[in-house]
C-alpha cells in the first residue's frame, strides 16, 4: 500500500551492526533525531529510527564560504544542492515483505532485521499506518496509547497483552519521566485487566495521589483511581502514606527470612567471605528458627569452668560457634553486622494476620498491591522485603504453573504476574550494577 508521505531522501551507505545512511532531500528542520523513518526497497519495507543528524560537503571549501552572499540567491541554491548536504543515521529496527503480486511472502508481519536495504532505496517519514503496523492498532482492545511522535501526532500504543509475558525496563536520567511513564502503563494494565501486579514503591509515587512539580498539579495515584481493584499496603506499623489510609499493613516473621536473603545483602551489611558458612551452620543447626535463635544469642557472656577458668557461656554466639565448628570470630562478627537486620521494626517473632498469605491471596485473586515502604526507605529495608516476597510468590506460581501443566483440563490457568521494581540496579551485584 502507497504512503501519502513523501520521500525525505534516499540510502547512499552504512552496515547492519550500527546503522544506514541517507541522504536528506528536504529541509534539515523538517526532520528531528528519533524519527520513525520507512525505507521502500522493492518489495521489502525497512522500519528504523534517526539516531544522527550531520551536515557534508563534497568540498570543504564549500562549507566554509559563505556563497550565498556573494552569488545570486538562484545560484546560490543550486550550489548548495550540488555541493553542500545532510546525511541521516538510521538506526533500522525491523523489517517487512510485501509482494505486489499473488506469490506469498518470505514472512509474515515485521520481523527482526537480518539485512539492508540497497543503494538509493527511498525513505520517507512513517504514516499513521506504519505506527499501527509495527505498535499495534491504537483502538483495539488491550493496546494502550502512552504518547505521540513528535512529527505528525501519531499515536504510539503498547500491547499491553504482550508486555506483561516478558521482563522490560524503563531507563532514563533523573527528571524524564520514568516514575510518571510506569505509571501510564500500570494504570493500563489495571484499567484493561490483563494481569495482576505488586508494585514495590520505595519512594510512595504510584499509589497516593502525588504532585506534578513541573505543573504543580495534582496526579492520580493508582489507589485513588482505582479504588476497587488496587489495594494500598504499608510496611510494617505504617497506617498513612501521603495521606491515605492502607488497607492493610505487612509485618515479615522472623521464620520467613532465609539465609540466602541475608546473602543477598553483602554489599549493604559489608559481610566477610565467611558469612555463608557460618550461615549455613545455622540453618543446618536451627532450620527455620536460625534467625530468632541467633539474634537471641549473647555475644561475650562468660561462666565459669570447671577448672574456674571463665569460657563462653551457653547462651552466647562464642558458645555456639565451638560447638558448630565455626570460626569464633566469623560468628561474632555476622552477629554484629546483623543487628541492623535484627533490630528493623516490620520483622517480628511471628505477624498477628498472617500479611503475607493475605499478600498472596489478593494477587491470586487479580488484585493489584502497592507495597509502600513509607519511613522505612533505606537500599537495606528495599533489598530484603523485594527479595523474601518475590521468592515466596515465585514460589507459589511456579507451584500453580506445575500443577496447571500437570492437569490443564482440571486446574486453572495462573493468573500473569507482574512485579514492578524501583531501582532495579541495586538488586544486582556490584560488579553487574558496574555495566548497566
Amino acid at each position: 500500500m502507497a504512503s501519502g508521505n513523501p520521500g525525505i531522501g534516499y540510502i547512499v551507505g552504512g552496515n547492519l551492526k550500527q546503522a544506514v545512511r541517507a541522504r536528506l532531500l528536504v529541509p534539515t528542520r523538517d526532520v528531528q533525531e528519533g524519527a520513525f523513518v520507512v525505507i521502500e526497497d522493492g518489495d521489502f519495507k525497512f522500519y528504523g529510527s534517526v539516531t544522527n543528524i550531520e551536515l557534508g560537503s563534497t568540498d570543504e571549501r564549500f562549507a566554509d564560504e559563505q556563497s550565498e552572499q556573494r552569488l545570486p540567491a538562484d545560484l546560490a541554491k543550486l550550489l548548495h544542492g550540488q555541493t553542500l548536504f545532510t546525511t541521516l543515521e538510521i538506526m533500522l529496527s525491523q523489517m517487512a515483505h510485501s509482494p505486489e503480486d499473488l506469490s506469498p511472502p518470505l514472512f509474515n508481519g515485521p520481523v527482526a532485521v537480518k539485512t539492508i536495504p540497497s543503494h538509493h532505496a527511498q525513505v520517507r517519514l512513517a504514516d499513521a499506518g506504519d505506527f499501527a503496523e509495527i505498535f499495534g492498532d491504537p483502538h483495539a482492545p488491550g493496546n494502550l496509547v502512552v504518547g505521540y511522535n513528535r512529527e505528525q501526532g501519531h499515536p504510539i500504543p503498547v500491547r499491553l497483552g504482550e508486555l506483561v509475558k516478558r521482563s522490560s525496563g524503563v531507563f532514563g536520567a533523573t527528571g524524564t519521566g520514568k516514575s510518571f511513564l510506569t505509571r501510564i502503563v500500570l494504570a493500563g494494565i489495571v484499567h484493561h485487566n490483563v494481569a495482576a501486579s505488586l508494585i514495590f514503591d520505595m519512594h510512595n509515587e504510584y499509589g497516593p495521589n502525588g504532585i506534578d512539580s513541573d505543573r504543580n498539579q495534582i496526579v492520580p495515584g493508582l489507589r485513588g483511581k482505582f479504588p476497587g481493584k488496587v489495594r494500598l499496603v504499608g510496611l510494617g506499623k505504617t497506617n498513612i502514606i501521603n495521606g491515605m489510609t492502607v488497607d492493610f499493613t505487612l509485618e515479615i516473621g522472623e521464620e520467613d527470612i532465609e539465609t540466602g536473603d541475608i546473602e543477598m545483602l553483602t554489599r549493604e551489611l559489608n559481610l566477610k567471605e565467611t558469612t555463608p558458612t557460618v550461615l549455613a551452620a545455622l540453618e543446618r543447626q536451627f532450620g527455620k528458627r536460625w534467625f530468632s535463635e541467633f539474634k537471641n544469642m549473647k555475644v561475650g557472656t562468660k561462666v565459669e569452668g570447671e577448672d574456674g577458668k571463665p569460657v563462653p557461656a551457653p547462651d552466647s554466639v562464642e558458645f555456639w560457634a565451638r560447638e558448630a565448628g565455626v570460626h569464633e570470630l566469623a560468628a561474632v562478627g555476622l552477629h554484629s553486622k546483623l543487628q541492623r537486620v535484627f533490630n528493623l521494626p516490620y520483622i517480628v517473632p511471628k505477624p498477628a494476620a498472617a500479611p503475607l498469605k493475605a499478600l498472596l491471596d489478593h494477587l491470586e485473586k487479580g488484585h493489584h498491591i502497592v507495597l509502600s515502604f513509607g519511613e522505612h526507605d533505606h537500599d537495606l529495608d528495599y533489598l530484603l522485603v523485594t527479595n523474601i516476597l518475590t521468592r515466596r510468590i515465585r514460589e507459589a506460581w511456579q507451584k500453580k504453573t506445575d500443577e496447571y501443566r500437570s492437569d490443564p483440563q482440571n486446574k486453572p490457568q495462573p493468573r500473569p504476574l507482574v512485579i514492578v521494581v524501583e531501582e532495579a540496579h541495586k538488586l544486582l551485584s556490584r560488579e553487574m550494577a558496574s555495566q548497566t
